[in-house]
């Protein structure tokens, strides 16, 4: 592997590995590593708030993980696994899962069908996915693949995800609705959305893929950029505590005309963009789509400042952080 502070002519944050990051945080006050996780504050005393800590969202580049329009299995396989031990803090990939997931937990992976035939690497992500969850030894069958092709099922002897809905109907504050019954039979889910602008809410990354592919009735939120409505529903305790871990298909990105678009608006972008808050992913995801954009002489999605408004709604419910400056960015280059 080799680390960079350039790609595509682009400046790079420094990569931020576990030893800079327990520095920093030292340098605030207290730092603990726990679990894969970092809890940290500044200096305070007896009965003060703990700031909670940046969220980490690790993004891995690769050029030769896609040539002439197809990702190499294997290869996307190696920036999974990079990811994976970074954010956790692993040396192993199973180690890294077992982080998020136990021995008893149904998984649903949630992967997004909309513009699947334009970006054509949902089945290299599938098999992916299943075979980097089998090195924690989670057997095929604990697994639910949702919006992925129908044959995989099959060839992979992942469990088949129920039809339906909930009985049950959540409010989530800005609305009520029933949920899919493949998320009320799982006990976790990893989300597996790709990278694109959509013409109402700004950009799909991995709110979108939850909030309107999980809910009966997209399309009742769809006013006003899609917020507070995305924010809400992925907040709401259906989704929400199940939610263990997102992984941003950037691979190929849908740059323009999405969420459903031509092969011509589909650009190589190389990268998986992985986190465990679906905000903070989706702020390093804009920031990125906006980068590939100008590249090709547009203007950034959400105007100058980049304001995506569902982002913000959903950092000011508590659902994660949208503000870039605050989110620890691992970034490396394959």
């Amino acid at each position: 592997m080799t680390e960079a502070n350039e790609y595509r002519g682009i400046d790079l944050p420094a990569p931020l590995t576990r030893r800079r990051f327990l520095r920093a945080a030292a340098s605030c006050g207290a730092a603990v590593w726990t679990g894969g996780r970092m809890t940290f504050g500044q200096a305070r005393s007896p009965g003060s708030p703990v700031l909670p800590p940046p969220p980490a969202v690790c993004e891995v580049f690769m050029k030769e993980a896609v040539i002439r329009r197809r990702a190499h299995p294997a290869l996307v396989g190696q920036m999974l696994s990079q990811a994976l031990c970074l954010i956790a803090g692993s040396e192993r990939v199973g180690e890294a899962w077992r982080h998020w997931l136990s021995d008893d937990d149904l998984i649903l992976a949630k992967f997004n069908r909309s513009g699947a035939d334009s970006i054509r690497t949902t089945e290299v992500m599938c098999r992916t996915v299943v075979s980097s969850l089998g090195e924690a030894d989670i057997a095929p069958d604990q697994i639910m693949l949702l919006e992925a092709p129908g044959h995989l099922a099959g060839e992979l002897g992942t469990r088949q995800p129920p039809a339906g809905w909930s009985d049950k109907e959540y409010d989530f504050g800005s609305g009520r609705d029933q949920f899919r019954a493949a998320l009320e039979e799982a006990t976790a889910v990893i989300n597996v959305p790709f990278l694109k602008t959509h013409n109402l809410a700004g950009m799909t990354g991995c709110l979108k893929n939850l909030s309107h592919g999980l809910v009966k009735h997209p399309g009742r939120y769809h006013e006003c950029g899609c917020s507070p409505y995305i924010g809400d529903i992925v907040g709401c305790e259906a989704i929400r505590r199940k939610l263990r871990l997102n992984i941003v298909d950037a691979l190929r990105a849908m740059i323009d005309h999405g969420p459903q678009a031509d092969e011509q608006y589909v650009e190589p972008a190389y990268l998986l963009l992985v986190g465990t808050d679906p905000v903070a992913v989706d702020t390093c995801g804009l920031f990125w789509l906006n980068r590939l954009r100008k590249e090709r002489g547009l203007p950034p999605v959400g105007g100058q400042h980049q304001h995506v408004a569902y982002l913000h709604a959903a950092e000011a419910t508590g659902v994660g952080s949208a503000n870039l400056d605050r989110i620890s960015r691992q970034t490396h280059i394959l």
